[in-house]
């Protein structure tokens, strides 16, 4: 893989608004004229958004990841407490039949997971030395204090990680400097994403779309820095603009 980058995706969390982040990525991959958008590109992740951004940096198939997801969910249909206590356990599954054993993950520099640790402090991870390196590093970033496996942290590489909600995160924005941040805001209160919307199952029709939502708005970022005749990508429908938050 390259080891020079000339920019940086980075996905932030908001749970199942990782569907949104997935539409924009494929519209960036995807769009027949701007496929060079993510050419020698730089993929950061934290939260559910780290599993986008090691979606895109690997090269696998978005479709998959979310009909892993999907399999995942539906093991606890009927389960008083549904994912809480065995998410962790869930998630690991998912990573092991996602990830791909034919890579040498020691050579993969384009892509970083970014961790909070118990201070509250977050840590880029960009070198990994094994598959379970990565899937260990995807846990402890994904790592929601109590609901994944009833503890409040993650152990990864011997410190402890958790992931919390920042109030803080940005919304979506243009470059800044090398950096494209494809965040989704999520806030406890008033006007953003839930986190009884974001941690829930959605229906088909939901995931079509978030994806459809996030691609759409993907087209509109790439057009609005060019010359070009502003066009849509779609990935099948016609939602258009929507905020995310109501498509939860």
């Amino acid at each position: 893989m390259s080891t020079h980058h000339n920019k940086t995706y980075f996905f932030g969390g908001s749970g199942a608004a990782f569907l949104w982040q997935l539409g924009y990525g494929e519209c960036l991959l995807k769009h027949p004229h701007h496929q060079w958008y993510a050419e020698n590109a730089h993929f950061k992740g934290r939260s559910a958004g780290a599993l986008v951004a090691t979606v895109f940096a690997l090269k696998l198939d978005p479709k998959r990841a979310i009909d892993l997801a999907n399999e995942a969910q539906n093991k606890v249909k009927g389960r008083p407490f549904g994912l809480i206590g065995i998410w962790r356990e869930l998630l690991r599954e998912v990573y092991d039949t996602l990830l791909p054993n034919d890579i040498d993950y020691t050579k993969v520099d384009n892509l970083s997971i970014e961790l909070t640790d118990e201070h509250r402090q977050t840590q880029d991870i960009s070198r990994f030395e094994s598959k379970e390196d990565l899937i260990g590093a995807l846990l402890a970033t994904q790592h929601i204090p109590y609901v994944l496996n009833y503890r409040r942290y993650a152990n990864f590489r011997g410190e402890r990680f958790q992931d919390i909600p920042n109030p803080n995160a940005p919304s979506i924005t243009g470059p800044q400097g090398q950096q494209y941040n494809i965040c989704v805001p999520f806030k406890l209160f008033g006007k953003g994403i839930k986190p009884w919307q974001a941690l829930t199952r959605k229906s088909d029709a939901k995931i079509h779309q978030l994806r459809q939502a996030g691609a759409q708005c993907a087209a509109r970022h790439i057009y609005a820095s060019t010359t070009h005749e502003p066009l849509e990508y779609s990935l099948g429908g016609a939602n258009r603009g929507a905020p995310v938050s109501s498509l939860l």
